[in-house]
């Protein structure tokens, strides 16, 4: 992968990684150190109701640290599993207190982070549940995403599923596979996604385009564009597949370049589907995506 600026953030969750763990690791030993100053404090109805989510983010965690490793995606998760464990030790320390007081200041800006993060998956949700019918002889551009040890990760894996999905209804579809050099720079994301395509879904060489240069998603709708239009494809419908908490981004990017195009969501793997949702609010607030 290129050092330039990436939307996957590759370069920049390697460099990210130590921090995303020490942050991971402080905010859930936190988060049960204030659990445990109340749980003998607070009944077991309203304890349960404060402790349960700060357990389950924080299992959510740890799923994703296994399988994955850390990730900046990770760190909103760890904040958020602050707040209800701050309002639990808050409602066990005597009202008015400096205890009392420096737990409301923990509470309030992790429930911040909390609604700030609900609203954005609302609105990652509602692009991602739109319909609409696809043409029998719709361009599909599917983009691309992080290789491992030469195979999609497999997030990308069910783009390529839904996307032979969509040719095997009507062989008279496009698939336009965007993604630049693999880590490795052995071969493309595009080149991988083409193989698999052929070798695991059966779909021939000829209903494949690929565009291998791009290395962030404004590239891969660009680069589509000009290959549709080298191509004499403009009169056709044009889809976008990518992962369902991507769809909001790729559709701006979209209009930016000028493509009206209709998105088409692929689930993302249950286990690392809150830190997914989570990393991408992240890259739309610090790159100003509306």
């Amino acid at each position: 992968m290129s050092k330039q600026d990436t939307d996957t953030l590759y370069e920049t969750e390697g460099r990210w990684k130590p921090a995303a763990l020490v942050v991971v690791v402080a905010c859930h030993c936190l988060a049960f150190w204030m659990m445990s100053l109340s749980d003998h404090v607070l009944p077991l109805v309203p304890w349960t109701l404060l402790g349960l989510p700060s357990v389950l983010l924080t299992s959510s965690n740890i799923i994703c640290l296994v399988t994955n490793g850390p990730a900046i995606g990770e760190m909103p998760v760890a904040a958020m599993a602050l707040g209800p464990a701050a309002l639990s030790a808050m409602l066990a320390s005597e009202p008015g207190s400096l205890a009392w007081w420096a737990f409301l200041l923990l509470a309030v800006p992790c429930l911040v982070v909390c609604a700030v993060f609900l609203l954005w998956a609302i609105r990652l949700m509602r692009a991602a549940s739109k319909t609409s019918d696809v043409e029998g002889d719709a361009v599909i551009i599917v983009l691309g995403g992080l290789v491992r040890n030469g195979q999609p990760v497999p997030t990308v894996r069910e783009r390529l599923r839904v996307a032979a999905e969509l040719w095997r209804e009507s062989p008279k579809r496009l698939l336009l596979l965007t993604g630049g050099p693999t880590p490795d720079g052995t071969s493309t994301e595009a080149q991988v996604m083409a193989s698999c395509l052929k070798l695991e879904e059966g779909v021939p060489q000829e209903a494949l385009l690929l565009e291998p240069n791009a290395i962030n998603t404004q590239q891969n709708l660009r680069n589509a564009r000009q290959l549709i239009d080298q191509k004499g494809l403009t009169g056709r419908q044009i889809c976008v597949v990518s992962s369902d908490y991507h769809l909001y981004r790729a559709l701006a990017l979209a209009r930016n370049e000028g493509i009206e195009a209709l998105g088409i969501p692929a689930p993302v793997p249950f286990r690392s589907r809150l830190q997914q949702w989570c990393r991408e609010v992240l890259v739309i607030l610090v790159k100003g995506v509306r």
